[in-house]
Formats: structure tokens, sequence, C-alpha cells
């Protein structure tokens, strides 16, 4: 049986847990949230923090290496459409989500000068989307990270 661990902010768990440990604590914190129910007594309000913190650790450390996926889904020959499809999106959000993360790649290359992508590798996976490259989601699309059940 593991320790009772409560959070109040996704930062709290960071990278120091993995995914599944995430999804433990969150699920020991809905446990003592319906237990409290049960008894008729008070839940306590940090439960109720802990829930939504490390599902939102657990929800962005499964999610945080898609679009390196994306990339090499397309390096392997695979379609926009095949890609958009697994992620449960349009092409059009898909193509937007990975522009968007090219962009994040280069910035990132430009802060930390070791991470993230060189201006040539940047256009190289932007190369990638082919004629997908230049679809527009709604209005700009510098800071889109689709993620959306239909």
């Amino acid at each position: 049986m593991s320790t009772s661990r409560q959070c109040a902010d996704p930062r709290e768990l960071g990278f120091r847990v993995s995914a599944t440990e995430m999804v433990q604590v969150q699920s020991e914190a809905i446990l003592r949230l319906a237990g409290a129910q049960c008894a008729g007594r008070a839940p306590d309000p940090m439960d109720v923090l802990t829930v939504l913190a490390a599902g939102h650790a657990a929800a962005e450390a499964v999610t945080a290496s898609r679009w390196c996926y994306v990339r090499d889904g397309l390096r392997l020959g695979l379609s926009v459409a095949q890609l958009a499809r697994a992620l449960d999106l349009t092409e059009t959000e898909l193509a937007a989500g990975y522009r968007s993360w090219v962009a994040g790649q280069r910035r990132l290359r430009d802060a930390e000068g070791r991470w993230g992508m060189t201006e040539s590798e940047a256009e190289e996976s932007l190369e990638l989307l082919g004629p997908h490259r230049e679809l527009r989601a709604c209005g700009t699309d510098d800071n889109v990270t689709p993620l959306r059940r239909r």
C-alpha cells in the first residue's frame, strides 16, 4: 500500500514520478473523497486539488511526446490523415499543432542553445507536412496545441 500524497500544483509532481504514479496519486485522492462522502465527513479540499493537479500532470506526461511521434510517423510515410485520425484531430488541427510544436522547438533552441531544433531541422520537419504545411486553423496557430474529444 502506498503512502497518501497530496499536491495542489501539477509542478509539484513534475517529472519526478511516472505517469502511472501520477494516476495512482489521483486515484488515492478520489478514493479519499469518496470515502469521506460515504462516511458523511467533509472532504479534504487538498484531495480535490490533488485530483485535478495529478490528473493534469499525468495527461501532460502522457501527451508530451505526441508531436515527436507525429514527426516520426511522417518520416516513415504515414499520412497526415492517418496521424490525425490516431489523435482524434482533423488534418488542419494536426498540422496546426505540429507547426506550433516545431516553432516551440525553434524557440527552445534559441533560448537554450542545445535543446530544440535548428532552423534547418525545423524546416525539414515542416516539409514533412507536404501540402498540409500551409493549412491554418481559425486564425493564428502560433500557440495551438490541440487535444480534444469529438
